[in-house]
């Protein structure tokens, strides 16, 4: 059994240095000066006086970036004596490591840098028998000062020989890929570069992958990303050796994936279409000496196909059809006759699906509870299992010799528990768990569905048990709300902390995910959008309401789009929120399309060629809803400075203009995380760092730190 002690950040009830408010009168927001610039979009004039921060790279903006981070260190350092650690950090303790997955004949899992030491691969054979050893294999990359290595994807070659990874040294989505041999435990010369978003798919002596033309020098973190190509590079040879598979010359957006059957018979590749959201699939059949090339499996449709597995030439898919997802059986060469075997419940929304031994396994979510649920080839539900309410479930893979699915399940107020269940009798058994120093029967995860106009609204809640209704209670709402996505509970210490100094912690599952099904999304798409921004508002209310808390006890965070969704909902309802903290956000909806893989987004969006959609996307731009003198909630930007998903050039324009622009009662500041990107800190001490200024933040526009 392990134990785990949580970096706790707790308050002592006495301010030693001030409020950040109070240092706001002695502080000078630093000088950002304006250009001349306008925009003309169907006869509207739009200024854009901070367009020369979109240079992220240059000198001054560099310098401006500087002067920032130093303003907010000046700022929370003013009351960041009043926090203290609780515990001593245990640097090697499991919450520093990713879930484990089984592949191959191991177990493998990813440990973050920490104390110094780069990040880690550690692997073993037998979960609970064996220990962990570390893969020695990340110590000769070549790594600059300031720069950290972070593993993104690894897989193993199917006879569990070699193990090919993909990394970057500062948080961008571009990669390369290394290969180690885990018999010698050492590196191949292979070294693949240009890479970016791409999966590993092993065949025989090698393994496919995704790569882009070379792209030198900073704008690569800011330019489109453009001419995907489908590679396959053999062991022992150089890049460009590596065999070309794939492309779409008519579209420079496409993006194409490889899926490779057990047996190594099929290859499948996808071919999407990010702008309009199509797909069309085509596969190859290694045993057909008569195939010459690729032949199509599905033509473009905005259906969803996902390879599941195969049996001499029948295929299985899980597909989309009529916002219901079911499994099929095909026979390649007549792909439109398929047979439906596995019908989605009503009111189920599939979240994950594998196939094993002729057996479907679902994750699950149904009125916001996740299930794994276990179909017969026929599909008949053989077994429901359900976990703890508030958790979420991540597959980790199959251990065919113990003839186990292996999977895991954690919520923000407990560490992983790692489990394994019999495919044969369903039982599931706990293999690991992390024990932490506070009893969690002395918390509640409630659920609340708030009104907004017609739709209803899931809110989880987190507290402690014996939280009095007072309508003084600090709370922390969180949300993401876009692409379809759902919500997912990832254990969180500072969440906890804040859980145990008297806080609540609210997740709302507002509109424009998947928390609900397919609807639940496009209820929010383009002109819609504001429905998102409307379910925060009335979820604060509710809080309200229900005496929980009060505005000015109420703060809110999203990262991402949820970014967006927190800038959004403190400029429309700025009464509701005391702080905001908006983390990695798109904030210029004029301008989004025109960087990175902005424009793959214009279906969730808009575009600004359309002139109705501009209208729309005006109205749901942060940046320019900003007016001069009003009262927004304290409000701190955090991104990073090589975020190449969403350009941290948004948080620095949509900061300058709030600052120019604030209240003086009402701090706006902007956290710049060097040497990172859309995930932010890359080390356990830059993560430590990020997670103190954050709380700091918090607990001091909250009023939790009282004289």
């Amino acid at each position: 059994m392990k134990s785990l002690s949580i970096t706790y950040i707790s308050v002592i009830l006495a301010l030693l240095g001030g409020s950040i408010k109070a240092q706001l009168k002695e502080l000078q927001y630093p000088v950002t000066h304006t250009v001349s610039q306008t925009d003309t979009y169907f006869g509207h004039e739009i200024a854009d006086p901070y367009r020369w921060l979109e240079s992220q790279q240059s000198d001054e903006t560099r310098q401006w970036i500087n002067e920032q981070n130093a303003f907010t260190e000046k700022a929370l350092k003013s009351v960041s004596r009043t926090f203290t650690l609780r515990e001593r950090i245990k640097t090697n303790t499991e919450i520093y490591y990713s879930t484990p997955e089984r592949k191959g004949d191991y177990y493998f899992k990813v440990k973050s840098a920490t104390n110094g030491k780069e990040v880690a691969i550690y692997y073993k054979r037998n979960f609970k028998n064996d220990e962990w050893q570390e893969l020695f294999i990340t110590k000769g990359l070549d790594v600059e000062k300031g720069e950290h290595i972070s593993i993104d994807k690894y897989e193993v070659s199917n006879d569990s020989r070699y193990l090919a990874y993909s990394y970057d040294k500062v948080g961008s989505d571009w990669k390369e890929i290394k290969v180690a041999d885990l018999k010698t435990m050492s590196n191949l010369p292979d070294k693949l570069v240009d890479v970016k978003h791409t999966s590993i798919v092993w065949r025989k002596n090698g393994f496919y992958y995704t790569r882009f033309d070379p792209a030198e020098g900073n704008n690569r973190y800011l330019n489109r990303t453009e001419y995907e190509k489908l590679y396959y590079h053999t062991l022992g040879t150089p890049q460009e050796k590596d065999s070309l598979i794939f492309r779409k010359i008519s579209n420079p957006l496409n993006e194409f994936e490889a899926t490779v059957s057990k047996d190594e018979r099929f290859l499948i590749v996808s071919d999407h279409d990010p702008v309009a959201k199509t797909r069309a699939y085509y596969y190859f059949d290694f045993k057909n000496p008569d195939q010459k090339g690729f032949l199509p499996l599905f033509k473009k449709s905005n259906m969803l196909f996902k390879f599941l597995g195969s049996k001499d030439r029948e295929m299985l898919f899980m597909t989309t059809r009529n916002d219901m997802l079911s499994v099929i059986k095909i026979d390649p060469a007549n792909p439109m006759k398929w047979i439906e075997t596995v019908r989605q419940v009503d009111n189920l929304v599939v979240l994950d699906v594998f196939y094993h031994e002729e057996k479907i396994y679902e994750k699950c979510l149904y009125n916001q509870q996740e299930y794994v649920v276990v179909f017969d080839k026929n599909g008949v539900i053989e077994k429901k299992i359900e976990i703890p309410f508030g958790s979420s479930i991540e597959f980790m893979g199959i251990d065919e010799s113990q003839n186990q699915l292996l999977l895991s399940y954690e919520s923000y107020l407990h560490p992983p528990v790692y489990s394994a269940m019999n495919m044969a009798k369903f039982d599931l058994k706990i293999l690991e768990r992390i024990y932490v120093n506070y009893e969690l029967s002395d918390y509640v995860i409630n659920k609340a569905m708030v009104k907004s106009d017609t739709a209803m609204v899931p809110l989880l809640l987190f507290h402690k048990k014996n939280l009095v209704l007072d309508g003084n209670n600090p709370v922390l709402i969180k949300f993401y709300g876009g692409f379809g996505m759902c919500h997912s509970a990832d254990f969180d210490p500072g969440v906890t902390a804040f859980v145990e100094s008297g806080g609540v912690f609210a997740y709302a599952m507002i509109r424009g995910g998947m928390d609900k099904g397919p609807y639940w999304h496009k209820d929010a798409l383009l002109e819609k959008r504001h429905k998102s921004v409307d379910d925060i508002a009335n979820c604060a209310q509710y809080l309200i309401d229900q005496k929980y808390t009060n505005p000015s006890k109420i703060a809110i965070t999203g990262g991402s789009h949820g970014g967006l969704m927190t800038a959004l909902a403190a400029l429309n309802y700025p009464n509701l929120f005391a702080a905001a903290i908006p983390v990695v956000g798109v904030y210029d909806m004029l301008r989004f399309e025109k960087f990175t893989i902005g424009s793959f987004h214009v279906k969730e969006f808009g575009t600004v060629k359309d002139s109705v959609q501009f209208l729309n996307l005006r109205s749901l731009s942060p940046l320019h809803l900003i007016q001069k003198g009003k009262k927004y909630p304290a409000m701190l930007f955090m991104t990073s400075d090589y975020d190449d998903r969403v350009p941290p050039l948004h948080s620095y324009k949509m900061v300058a203009q709030m600052q120019a622009f604030a209240s003086p009662d009402k701090p706006v500041l902007l956290r710049v995380e060097k040497n990172a990107g859309h995930s932010g800190s890359r080390s356990y001490q830059s993560y430590l760092d990020e997670t103190i200024d954050f709380y700091t933040f918090l607990y001091d526009a909250l009023g939790l730190l009282k004289k």
